[in-house]
């Protein structure tokens, strides 16, 4: 049986937008998610290379700690810590593979090959603790320059999971969760 070269071509780009559709849908998107008593209450996709941190304020010190976080190898590597003094409970010696660089203002630990698939995080009140979390460069949230949340204003007193997990388009489409942020706030 021979095609007739019409069909044939029919055929080909038939396969071909098949194809990239099945690839656009079925391929998963690597996404940062933070749980809070189990329940999803923030999603954003990241493309490798993403950069997030967490900001919060010594308890002993009442100084800032700022966590740095990138995205690579599907883990959650800290990239970097800083910090204003040496003193009660803050870094004080250089990580494993890692340097220590000092400035005017702050103390940078930057290595350590700390990495997590999830990791966890207390949020404290506007007097203790006051956490934030910014997401800044390779998240895709359709978001211009950096996008902060209050977390001790929003999730107070809570203990959140921030983790990985890939999704895909067809998984976001069918469920009942956003494949960006979801608007459910959390008392």
């Amino acid at each position: 049986m021979v095609f007739p070269l019409r069909r044939l071509k029919f055929t080909i780009w038939f396969l071909l937008a098949l194809s990239c559709f099945a690839f656009i849908f079925f391929v998963p998107i690597q996404t940062v998610e933070v749980k809070v008593a189990n329940s999803l209450w923030l999603r954003i996709p990241v493309s490798v290379g993403g950069r997030f941190e967490t900001l919060y304020v010594h308890s002993v010190q009442k100084t800032p700690v700022i966590d740095e976080y990138v995205i690579s190898c599907g883990r959650i590597w800290q990239w970097q810590e800083k910090v204003k003094s040496h003193n009660a409970g803050l870094p004080f010696e250089v990580p494993r593979n890692g340097k220590f660089i000092a400035s005017d203002e702050w103390f940078y630990f930057r290595g350590g090959r700390f990495n997590w698939n999830v990791f966890f995080l207390r949020v404290g009140n506007h007097i203790l603790g006051k956490n934030v979390i910014t997401f800044r460069r390779g998240f895709i949230d359709n978001a211009a320059g950096a996008r902060t949340y209050k977390l001790f204003a929003i999730v107070q007193g809570k203990k959140l999971a921030v983790g990985l997990s890939p999704i895909t388009i067809a998984m976001s489409l069918f469920s009942k969760e956003s494949l960006v942020i979801l608007p459910n706030m959390v008392e």
